[in-house]
């Protein structure tokens, strides 16, 4: 996750009034919930020849950057479905959080 998305999430989600340590473990946690959403709903919209692309890649172990890459190059519009699910994730986290302070 890139730092402006992370500033992004610490603010409206009040991450800040965690202790530094507990926010980057909240971090990382939210960061592989968004990284599954987003896989998720790039391979509903794939194509099974770039799936079996996607798949040799990941097969490789491959670095987070060449993810994105490929994503970037074979998916339309990524970083826009990126954007969605982040600001999905944030609504859906901030509607949790107002229930629990009923």
């Amino acid at each position: 996750m890139n730092k402006a998305v992370e500033e992004n999430l610490i603010k409206t989600l009040h991450l800040d009034i965690l202790p530094a340590a507990k926010q980057a473990k909240v971090l990382e946690d939210i960061g592989a919930i968004l990284y599954q959403r987003i896989l998720m709903r790039v391979l509903e919209n794939m194509d099974d020849a770039t799936k079996g692309e996607f798949d040799a890649l990941l097969g490789s172990d491959p670095k987070e950057d060449a993810v994105q890459k490929f994503l970037e190059s074979k998916v339309p519009k990524f970083g826009d479905l990126v954007l969605d699910e982040i600001g999905k994730f944030k609504e859906q986290a901030l509607s949790v959080v107002a229930k629990a302070a009923q």
